[in-house]
């Protein structure tokens, strides 16, 4: 999946999370310095998926991004010489372990050789490669979290490795995090997959593959996690990353790819997601106790202190002396940088050392990862680890939600599909009866985890004053599950006026009849009563008594005997004694006289049946006009 490394100036991180001290939000110095020195920065995957960095020099030459750190290529586009020096690359022996580093040098007046380490001269002039971070005084504290149900254990193998349990490895490949100082996130992120591997039984090419970016981009967004971590700014030691691991869940990578720039809105929250149990911490120094998360859980989350000597290690046992967590609590001891401990082993000289995985891709360390003393660079201070129970693989888990957006052509079919931890495909079916007569797929047409995902399709083309049935249906290796049965409808008004007025024009008369037809045009009958208003006006009255018992009014035939009449200062109205029959009509019938005064003109009457009247919800205000042209002489 495409991982997207913007190129930027110099990395500056001066931030505002909580804590204490420094911030887990150290960046691949090899990147930055390609960044730093204006080049171009270049992400290859060698053919086990490992991701590792290259150079693009102004000549169109290419060299590896760490070989370029370390003086060993592209001397002539180094630090080194842009400042007057030449570039050397040395291997310093550190006995347990060896260390790979720039040097510049040059000789002076007196023939003397002067060597200054890269890094060192870039800091006695003041452009150091990584800025140190600030962040201020905590926000809330951190959680004393520790997991009370994990068993005490003291029979531990010799060594331990998740690249290689069982023949298997239930960790991918190494990544590359780039000018980002999302360490925090490829940490969390590293023990979330080995854990959830482990739980669910994936290795090898099965491994999961989750998104820093929703972490960085997504879950930082939100409030109460935003103070204290977020992008490229790092996060303090309160491990919410892992808390929101907990709380909201974390998608997938190919769902949303790594990327350093912020997106804005974060556009991935339905997309599927992987919620874990809880997150708990492991004593400071607790060696025995980070080996029992380690074997019993999966791979650790950890932090460490990252100096000259650590990014320039190559390989054997590293070691130093920043071993203790001296801080109160004893997790908030400064650290820089965030890793992953995939296992332990034992060197015959050094003793016990963790395999530490990092995010500064496969030409770093020994492949990706490094073997370090169990206390050194501060790195068993503050290991933390998720816990995740998976739920049993069977039969995915469907639920129908009403229809929504029902227009008169249309609607959103809406479900929910958990998949139970198998790939899942999920559709819709609806017709006239239970019998769904057609299918339509779903949106999001795969789901896998085991949530619930929700899930719609888009249903055009349907008829008018017609129930649909409708239910999902979800589908994956061990069976086929149905939604429960909804309905959905839209009806047009249901009833129609019709007004007429006899004669519609008028010569030199005074008299006129008006007469409303009342249809119910679907093939039920009225719910209730209904209640017609014709408009009052001045330009005319009643003349005499409304007709009650009237079957015809100046030979034209009307129901008056099934219609009650009624006044108020704005209308007249009518309602029906009974209901009106499926399909057919009804019709009422006025005498009226027209006032003086009003000789000549146009006149327009209505008739409207009161929305809802009889019980019928769905009548919509309908309305109907009739134009009365008079000649009064």
């Amino acid at each position: 999946m495409k991982r997207i490394f913007p190129i930027s100036a110099i990395l500056v991180i001066i931030v505002n999370l909580s804590g204490y001290g420094q911030l887990k939000s150290y960046p691949n110095p090899s990147v930055v310095y390609i960044e730093k020195m204006g080049y171009t920065f270049s992400l290859v995957r060698d053919a086990l998926g490992n991701e590792q960095g290259t150079v693009i020099f102004p000549d169109g030459s290419k060299a590896d991004a760490w070989a370029f750190l370390q003086g060993k290529a592209g001397q002539q586009y180094s630090y080194c010489t842009k400042k007057g020096y030449s570039t050397e690359s040395i291997i310093i022996d550190h006995g347990s372990w060896k260390e790979e580093t720039s040097v510049c040098t040059k000789v002076d007046k007196n023939g003397q050789k002067i060597n200054i380490p890269m890094l060192e001269l870039m800091e006695q002039n003041k452009e150091p490669l990584i800025e140190k971070t600030v962040r201020s005084k905590n926000i809330s504290p951190a959680e004393d979290k520790f997991n009370t149900n994990l068993k005490s254990a003291t029979d531990f193998p010799t060594t331990f490795d998740w690249r290689s349990y069982d023949g298997h490895s239930y960790i991918g490949p190494i990544l590359n995090q780039g000018s980002c100082g999302s360490c925090y996130s490829f940490s969390a992120n590293a023990s979330a997959e080995g854990v959830y591997n482990f739980a669910t039984g994936n290795y090898d090419g099965n491994c999961a593959d989750l998104s820093e970016s929703f972490i960085i981009w997504c879950l930082a967004k939100i409030p109460d996690y935003g103070l204290h971590f977020y992008g490229c700014s790092g996060a303090d030691y309160t491990y919410y990353e892992l808390k929101a691991l907990v709380d909201s869940g974390v998608t997938y990578e190919a769902n949303f790819p790594y990327q350093q720039n912020d997106p804005g809105t974060c556009t991935h929250w339905n997309n599927p997601r992987i919620r874990f149990n809880d997150w708990f911490r492991v004593g400071c120094s607790d060696i025995e106790g980070i080996k029992n998360a380690i074997m019993t859980y999966g791979v650790v989350d950890a932090a460490v202190y990252v100096t000259n000597a650590f990014q320039g290690y190559t390989q054997g046992v590293f070691s130093d002396n920043n071993t203790s967590c001296t801080s109160s609590p004893c997790y908030d001891t400064p650290t820089n940088h965030g890793v992953a401990l995939v296992g332990w082993g034992v060197d015959p000289v050094e003793g016990e050392y963790w395999i530490l995985r990092n995010s500064w891709g496969s030409n770093w360390g020994e492949d990706g990862y490094m073997k370090i003393k169990t206390t050194s660079a501060r790195v068993a201070c503050e290991v933390a680890y998720l816990t995740y129970v998976p739920v049993d693989e069977g039969p995915p888990i469907a639920t129908t939600i009403a229809a929504t957006g029902i227009t008169t052509n249309g609607a959103t079919l809406n479900g929910t599909v958990s998949a139970r931890n198998l790939p899942t495909t999920v559709t819709f079916q609806y017709g006239l009866t239970t019998s769904y007569q057609t299918a339509i797929d779903a949106t999001p047409y795969n789901v896998t985890g085991d949530t619930n995902i929700a899930v719609s399709a888009s249903l055009t083309g349907i008829e008018p004053n017609t129930t649909y049935h409708f239910r999902v249906k979800a589908v994956n290796s061990l069976g086929t599950t149905y939604g429960n049965d909804l309905t959905f409808h839209y009806f047009y008004p249901d009833l129609s006026p019709n007004i007429t007025v006899e004669p519609s024009i008028m010569h030199g008369v005074q008299h006129f009849d008006i007469i409303a037809q009342v249809t119910e045009l679907v093939n039920t009958p009225t719910n209730g009563l209904i209640t017609v208003l014709v408009p009052k006006d001045i330009r005319w009255v009643l003349d005499g008594e409304y007709e009650q018992n009237a079957t015809s009014i100046n030979g034209k035939p009307v129901d008056n005997s099934v219609w009650t009449f009624s006044s108020d200062e704005t209308y007249y109205k009518f309602t029906t004694l009974s209901v009106i029959p499926a399909s057919s009509f009804s019709k009422f019938g006025i005498k009226t006289i027209w006032s003086a005064g009003f000789t000549t003109g146009a006149y327009t009457l209505t008739s409207q049946i009161i929305s809802g009247s009889g019980g019928e919800t769905r009548i919509d205000n309908n309305v109907d006009a009739e134009e009365l042209v008079y000649f009064i002489y």
